[in-house]
C-alpha cells in the first residue's frame, strides 16, 4: 500500500466546515474523520513522511453518512464514517482515486447496469449498505437522542414534537424464490445413513446438505432427476412425498422403527451425496471443500459448473435468469463453525422508502430518501434456522434475517456464525 499521511492544513470542504449541531447532532468533523484515518494508515503501513491527502465530497444519496478522501498521485483512496453511529473507516484502497459520480453510480445503478461494472460496483454497494444498516436501527428524535425501533426493524416510536412516528416502506421491483421446498439440516435422519462413530451417527455435513438442496429444489421445480449416485438408487417417489410432508422427516436417533421409508429414502440420497464429495466425517462435524460440492454437481450431470468469487452478477444471474438454486461458501471469524456451505435460493431488489407520520394526522413519503436494497434469500441447512433475507455479501447469522418470508420462514433463533469473508459461489448453466 502507498504510504500517505492526512494534511491538517488541507481544505475541509463543504462538509467538513461545520462541527455537529442541533440540526445534526450525530455528523462526524472532517479532521476527526481523518485523525481515525491516519491511525489505520499507521497500523497497516508506515506512512510517508511528505505524503497528503485531498477531500472530495461525500455523495449524494449517502452524504451525510459518509467521507470520500483520495490519496494524491491516484494512490489510491478511503470511505470513511462522516457519522458517530458508523464505522470510523470502511474501506482504505491502494490503487486508483473515486469521485462522488463513481459512488453516486454504484449506489443508484439497477442490477442490469451493473452487471457490466461488478469490479467497481459491488464493493461500492457493500459499504452504502453497511453504512445504512448502521444507521437503520438508531432514528434520531427531536433531541438527538434515539428513538427505539420496534420489533421488526421497519417503524419508531414516538419521535415526539410534530412527528408522530416514521416507518420504512418497500416496493419491491425484482423477486424469485425462495426456491428450496425444504428446511433439511445435518442431524437425524438426516444423517441416519452416513458414517457412524462408536454406534453414532456423524454430521451428514453443510456441503452435502448444500449440494441435496440443489437437487432437490431442481427437482421440485424442473423434474430433474438423478437416478443412482455411484451405485446408490434415489427413490424421488418417497422423496416427493418427504418434500410434501416435512412431518414424515421425525426421528429418532436410536430408535430404528421411527425412520419412516421416505426418512430413509432422504438419508440414502445424503449419504451418496457425502461418497461423492469424499466428506471427511466426524462426531463433531463434517466437512468438503466448495471443489468437492462444485465437482459432485459434475458428477451428477450438471453443466457448465464452476465456481467464483462471490458477486451480485453472478446471484442474480443464477436467480433472475437460471431460477436455479445455487451454493455459497462463507468464512466467519468467529463462532464454532468458521466455514460453512449453504444455498441461496432468492433474490429480492426493492426500494425502501421513508413514511412519516405527522401528530395532525397527516403523513407524507420522502422521494429523496429512497434507498435501493438488494436482497438474498438463504437457506443455511439449519433445519429453517436463520433462513431469510440477508444484505448481499453480509451474511451474519447472529442476529435476525433483514427479512423473511411469509409463511416459510418461521424458524426463530440465530447461530455464532457471521460470513463474510472469503465468499465464493457455485455457478452452472444446465441441469439433467
Amino acid at each position: 500500500m502507498a504510504g500517505c499521511t492526512a494534511d491538517p492544513g488541507a481544505e475541509p470542504g463543504p462538509f467538513g466546515e461545520n462541527p455537529p449541531t442541533a440540526e445534526n447532532p450525530h455528523a462526524v468533523p472532517v479532521e476527526q474523520a481523518l485523525e481515525e484515518l491516519q491511525s489505520v494508515l499507521e497500523e497497516i503501513d508506515t506512512p510517508a513522511e511528505d505524503g497528503a491527502v485531498t477531500r472530495s465530497e461525500a455523495t449524494a444519496d449517502v452524504e451525510d453518512l459518509l467521507y470520500i478522501v483520495n490519496f494524491e498521485n491516484e494512490a489510491g483512496y478511503a470511505i470513511l464514517g462522516a457519522d458517530d453511529r458508523l464505522e470510523p473507516v470502511y474501506a482504505v484502497v491502494d490503487e486508483g482515486s473515486l469521485t462522488t459520480e463513481d459512488f453516486r453510480y454504484a449506489v443508484t445503478v439497477t442490477p442490469e447496469q451493473a452487471e457490466a461494472d461488478g469490479e467497481l460496483v459491488f464493493p461500492l454497494q457493500m459499504v452504502a449498505q453497511a453504512a445504512i444498516i448502521g444507521i437503520e436501527n438508531a432514528d434520531t428524535d427531536a433531541d438527538g437522542g434515539v428513538a427505539p425501533m420496534s420489533d421488526d426493524g421497519r417503524h419508531t416510536g414516538d419521535l415526539g414534537g410534530d412527528v408522530l412516528r416514521r416507518e420504512y416502506v418497500y416496493v419491491t421491483q425484482e423477486k424469485v424464490g425462495p426456491l428450496i421446498p425444504v428446511k433439511w439440516g445435518q442431524g437425524y435422519p438426516f444423517n441416519a445413513s452416513v458414517t457412524q462413530i462408536n454406534g453414532k451417527c456423524c454430521w451428514a455435513g453443510c456441503s452435502a446438505i448444500a449440494v441435496a438442496q440443489v437437487l432437490v429444489s431442481n427437482y421440485w421445480h424442473y423434474g430433474s432427476v438423478v437416478g443412482s449416485i455411484k451405485g446408490t438408487p434415489i427413490d424421488w417417489t418417497l422423496i416427493r412425498r418427504a418434500i410434501q410432508n416435512p412431518n414424515l422427516l421425525i426421528a429418532t436417533e436410536g430408535k430404528p422403527s421411527t425412520l419412516t421409508p421416505e426418512a430413509k429414502a432422504v438419508s440414502m440420497l445424503i449419504y451418496a451425496i457425502g461418497v461423492v464429495l469424499n466428506m471427511d466425517y466426524g462426531l463433531d462435524g463434517s466437512s468438503a471443500s466448495l471443489k468437492d460440492s462444485r465437482d459432485g454437481l459434475t458428477y451428477v450431470l450438471y453443466k457448465g459448473v464452476n465456481d467464483h468469487t462471490y458477486r451480485d452478477s453472478y446471484v442474480r444471474t443464477m436467480m433472475l435468469d437460471r431460477k436455479k438454486t445455487t451454493i455459497v461458501r462463507g468464512h466467519s471469524s468467529t463462532g464454532r463453525k468458521l466455514n460453512h456451505q449453504w444455498n441461496i435460493d432468492g433474490w429480492l431488489y426493492r426500494m425502501r422508502y421513508i413514511k412519516t407520520y405527522y401528530r395532525n394526522g397527516t403523513t407524507s413519503i420522502s422521494s429523496k430518501e429512497q434507498v435501493p436494497q438488494t436482497l438474498i434469500h438463504c437457506n443455511f441447512g439449519w433445519n429453517g434456522l436463520c433462513n431469510g433475507y440477508y444484505f448481499s455479501g453480509s451474511f451474519n447469522t447472529t442476529t435476525k434475517p433483514v427479512d423473511q418470508e411469509s409463511g416459510i420462514d418461521n424458524v426463530e433463533g440465530t447461530q455464532d456464525g457471521n460470513y463474510t469473508d472469503d465468499l465464493r459461489m457455485i455457478t452452472y448453466t444446465e441441469i439433467p
